[in-house]
């Protein structure tokens, strides 16, 4: 459907304006380009908004370019109604955010997706922090389901499982090398592995087995796992990727070919 009616949304976002149901937000070389795509999208009944960084970063306060583009994503949905949005451009147009995670900085969609709070509650250099640690008790870092049916819940208190609606919390008390879990993965042949920040764990059925850099890993901060079996599994680190056979680690890094030695996921 066409639109056949003026729409003449105002400059910022404002509760007296019409609604905008998508904005794009786009670089300024590239401005005109979304201005297209903007303007087709009105025609078709999606009214839809562009605002380059450079009207953004003059209109809007914040501790740097994307708390900018996040104060006007927040505002246009709060007071214009905004539905959708769109980043026009790869990060040199429009900056992503990017948070410390281990000895590595992750980039983020979530920081233009999630407007709820500030990400930067204290205020400093750091973002997506919590403020005390009892706050990661709820959070979830990976989930999987093991071929038996059970469901594995990794999260910073330890790893949860869910078996015919119990929960059996395991953690270092009970044999993890730490209560921080970041990663997992069930392998087909029912064994479970575990990424920690203190290294991996393998769970059996029974007990928990454990390795860290002592003991063949490059590092013992582990950010990505992919088991297949026993005796095949991948563990990714901030300092390279780890291969275990069955009897030991070997490690890989950029001197190998790798393009980086932070592994920050893995599939297969």
């Amino acid at each position: 459907m066409l639109r056949d009616v003026p729409f003449l949304p105002t400059e910022r976002p404002s509760p007296g304006g019409v609604a905008v149901e998508q904005v794009i937000v786009a670089g300024d070389a590239l401005a005109a380009d979304f201005q297209v795509l903007a303007d087709r999208a009105t025609l078709r009944g999606i009214p839809t908004v562009l605002r380059t960084v450079s009207w953004i970063d003059s209109s809007y306060t914040g501790t740097d370019r994307p708390a900018r583009i996040r104060a006007f994503l927040r505002d246009a949905h709060d007071l214009w109604g905004t539905e959708y949005a769109v980043l026009g451009g790869d990060v040199e147009h429009v900056p992503t955010r990017y948070i410390p995670w281990q000895d590595v900085d992750l980039p983020t969609d979530y920081y233009y997706e999630c407007l709820d709070g500030e990400w930067n509650e204290d205020g400093d250099a750091i973002f997506a922090e919590p403020l005390l640690a009892t706050n990661l008790a709820g959070f979830v870092n990976d989930v999987a389901v093991a071929p038996d049916g059970r469901i594995w819940a990794g999260t910073n208190l330890g790893v949860t499982v869910l078996d015919n609606g119990s929960f059996t919390l395991h953690d270092k008390t009970g044999g993890l090398p730490s209560d921080e879990v970041m990663t997992l993965d069930a392998a087909a042949d029912g064994s479970v592995w575990i990424g920690t920040t203190e290294g991996v764990a393998r769970w059996n059925g029974t007990a928990w087995a454990a390795w860290d850099s002592t003991s063949g890993l490059p590092s013992n901060d582990i950010l990505s796992i992919r088991a297949f079996s026993a005796t095949d599994v991948w563990a990714g680190t901030n300092l390279g990727l780890a291969h275990w056979n069955g009897a030991a680690w070997t490690t890989y890094t950029v001197a190998d070919g790798l393009p980086s030695d932070a592994i920050t996921a893995l599939a297969g």
